[in-house]
């Protein structure tokens, strides 16, 4: 999503993750990924905060500025939080059966968790 769509609770959401994830705070990354996917709402919350913060932080990662254990230890909270949050999400008996794979040799399943 472009960056300048998102609401000023994503915004500050994205940076506490990430400062959370440079300081490898995991308990403080759950806590700021669980509170922003309540005040948001699955949906927001999948595009507004989970997207650009695993997009920011594979961009650091790529340049060198995020380490691996950042990058492992988000993704591994984020799963969870999204896993959880899946849960609760009410979905109707004439829902249609969803299929969701990810490419061949792709490493990270938390795209298709998000799709």
């Amino acid at each position: 999503p472009d960056e300048r769509t998102l609401g000023p609770d994503a915004e500050e959401a994205v940076q506490s993750c990430i400062t959370a994830a440079a300081e490898l705070d995991e308990d403080a990354l759950q806590r700021t990924l669980r509170r922003a996917a309540a005040l948001l709402g699955v949906p927001r919350f999948l595009e507004e905060v989970a997207a650009p913060l695993l997009h920011t932080l594979g961009e650091a990662w790529h340049s060198g500025a995020a380490t691996p254990a950042e990058e492992h230890m988000t993704s591994a909270v984020l799963r969870r939080v999204v896993e959880s949050a899946m849960v609760s999400m009410e979905v109707g008996d004439e829902a249609p059966l969803v299929v969701v794979a990810t490419p061949e040799g792709e490493r990270h399943e938390i795209g298709a968790l998000m799709a």
